[in-house]
């Protein structure tokens, strides 16, 4: 997450010669460094189906399947930096805008998440035999080799409302559903002497930014003559996190 180089305004000076100047964005002290598991994968199994998850991005790709309305979840541990930014005059002409309070950058020397420590393979937000994806959390803690625990940056994965309609194989056969998400939201945070500061991020599948190159496709299963899923779609909508599709199960009335 790159912070680009803005302008306010540009001046001419009562005189010859002509001085262009502008404020350009800098990154200032260091506040605040966190360790957080970070959402690599979402898969959510439909009650009595089964989900399989895979997100590609620069490093490979990594998923596997899920079934039975288990909330499965890759992480990678990863390491933030939040510095402030500053607002500097600079010489020379350029668009004006005006600067952003904080600038997060990847830790580890500058290094992605997917040359990072990589762990929490196919940890469950939800064991199987759940029929609503509503109870989810948005944060995950978690330790592994023996390790202290390490909080999750917050998500967005569980059940809201039905807002793609639904999926129903009662008196009918079986059936997929095929999505792909080319975006994953969440947020950072940090703890500061102002308290804690939440910082906004995505995973583009397109872009100059720390978190680009990624596409994740999920392939849906329903049973024969089951029941009825309702579909939280994640992937559309203006507010919408990217990490699949939610369920909420009504079993055949027949």
């Amino acid at each position: 997450m790159g912070i680009a180089v803005v302008l306010v305004s540009a001046m001419i000076t009562s005189g010859s010669p002509v001085f262009w100047e502008h404020y350009g964005c800098v990154q200032g002290q260091l506040i605040a460094s966190e360790y957080n598991w970070t959402p690599q994968l979402f898969e959510n199994a439909p009650y009595g189906g089964t989900v399989y998850a895979v997100a590609h991005f620069p490093g490979g790709s990594e998923g596997g399947p899920s079934q039975n309305g288990t909330a499965s979840i890759i992480f990678w541990q990863t390491e933030y930096n939040l510095s402030a930014v500053n607002r500097v005059l600079e010489t020379g002409a350029g668009p004006s805008h005006q600067c952003p309070a904080y600038e997060v950058s990847p830790g580890h020397n500058g290094l992605a998440p997917w040359q990072q420590s990589s762990g929490c393979l196919g940890c469950q937000l939800l064991g199987p035999g759940n029929e609503s994806d509503a109870g989810i959390p948005t944060q995950f803690n978690i330790s592994i080799t023996g390790g202290p625990g390490l909080t999750s940056v917050i998500f967005h994965d569980a059940y809201v409302s039905d807002n793609d309609g639904n999926v129903s194989t009662c008196g009918r056969g079986s059936t997929e559903i095929n999505v792909t998400s080319t975006h994953l939201d969440f947020q950072i945070p940090f703890s500061t002497a102002r308290g804690t500061i939440l910082i906004n991020s995505t995973m583009y599948g397109i872009g100059e930014s720390y978190f680009s190159g990624f596409e994740w496709n999920f392939t849906y299963s329903f049973p024969a003559n089951f029941g009825t899923w309702q579909i939280d779609n994640l992937t559309i909508g203006p507010n919408a996190p990217g990490s699949g599709l939610a369920f909420s199960f009504l079993p055949c009335t027949d």
